[in-house]
């Protein structure tokens, strides 16, 4: 409420008083959910069965002894040599001379062959899948 005092007032001759009626508004506002559809959601797992050629190594080692002619050596010759897939081991035998000489007498040679043979196994292999359905409701 707002008071109005004249500017006359203030002499001697007083005026009545003056009121004047303030009013003021407020809004108020409030949110609602409204549902207006509806979502489905649907997860499978899809299994199918696949062949698959998987290859499998094997190793196979032979081992050939053999009988060499008499060598004499006047030191020991190396007891392990490589000759391309071939490793060649020497086994030695001390002979009695004037002097020590070496002889091979025979060797050992390994050679390293490779093998692939296929194998075919199934194997079970799973899919997921999803399916979203939306349903509309009625506007109200």
């Amino acid at each position: 409420m707002i008071i109005m005092k004249n500017a006359e007032s203030r002499n001697e001759n007083r005026k009545p008083l003056t009121t004047i009626p303030l009013h003021e508004e407020f809004i108020s506002i409030d949110k609602q959910t409204v549902e207006t559809a509806k979502v489905n959601i649907q997860k499978t797992i899809e299994e199918r069965t696949e062949t698959v050629q998987i290859p499998i190594k094997n190793e196979l080692v032979n081992i050939q002894k053999v009988i060499l002619k008499s060598k004499i050596y006047d030191s020991p010759p190396a007891a392990v040599r490589f000759e391309g897939d071939t490793n060649n081991i020497s086994v030695i035998k001390e002979i009695s001379v004037v002097v020590k000489k070496y002889e091979i007498v025979e060797e050992l040679h390994i050679t390293k062959e490779q093998t692939e043979t296929p194998l075919t196994q199934e194997i079970t292999l799973r899919k997921e899948n999803i399916k979203v359905t939306r349903t509309q409701l009625n506007d109200e």
